[in-house]
């Protein structure tokens, strides 16, 4: 998977994301979980945000997600790093 943020904005104590998640595999991806680390969280070997998206990653398309990371400062964005699990797949 590619992730790309097109967008991010103030939101309470975090930031609300606009992602772009490339699916380049032959497969639909189902029960997408996003787990979002900062540096400091990373190097404590801490637990990130976990964050359910609830649409289907669409096999050879880009799709839009939002989500909301907090809490998150604004110094923090450039550093954060986001892994993706899925549930299941769906062979085309």
């Amino acid at each position: 998977m590619l992730i790309l943020c097109d967008n991010a904005e103030a939101y309470l104590d975090g930031y609300k994301l606009a992602l772009r998640i490339g699916n380049p595999a032959n497969m639909n991806y189902l029960g997408i979980e996003l787990v979002f680390r900062t540096k400091a969280q990373q190097a404590a070997g801490a637990d990130g945000l976990q964050v359910g998206v609830p649409s289907v990653l669409r096999a050879g398309a880009w799709n839009t997600v939002h989500v909301v990371v907090h809490p998150l400062r604004a110094s923090e964005i450039p550093d954060l790093t986001v892994q993706a699990f899925a549930d299941k797949v769906e062979l085309r």
